[in-house]
């Protein structure tokens, strides 16, 4: 998103160190002193004009998949969404090298380009599964 409101923070910072330097003098309409002891200088304008930021906006530059391995599912999420991505399918596998509840795989690599808002597939854990007599129970 692109503002073109001016950025007055300068000027506000000048006139307010200024005013409580006791420095304040009058100066023409848009135009602020200079500060104490830069007499030498032309006066600094009250509203500073900056380009419009240029470049693509997060919709535009598509998704770029993150490593999300070892995360937990929101944090996960919230990096795929910063990325430019959204969660795809969430599957839970037991996991003896995981933690339960962290991302043991993305269907994506990391780092691979694609459109903006795509899915991106999980596989998280759910520990170390139970067995008894050769039985498996998730």
């Amino acid at each position: 998103m692109q503002s073109k409101r001016p950025i007055t923070i300068l000027a506000i910072t000048v006139a307010l160190s200024l005013a409580l330097a006791g420095g304040a003098t009058a100066a023409p309409a848009g135009e602020l002193p200079p500060p104490p002891g830069i007499e030498g200088l032309p006066p600094l304008p009250a509203e500073l004009e900056l380009p419009p930021v240029e470049g693509p906006s997060a919709a535009e530059a598509g998704c770029v998949v993150p490593n999300v391995r070892g995360k937990a599912l929101v944090p996960a999420v919230l990096a795929l969404r910063d990325a430019g991505c959204e969660l795809g399918r969430v599957t839970k596998v037991p996991s003896a090298q995981a933690k339960k509840g962290r991302v043991v795989a993305q269907r994506a690599a990391p780092g691979t380009q694609l459109p903006a808002g795509a899915r991106i597939d999980l596989t998280i854990g759910k520990g170390k599964g139970r067995s008894v007599q050769g039985f498996r129970f998730p």
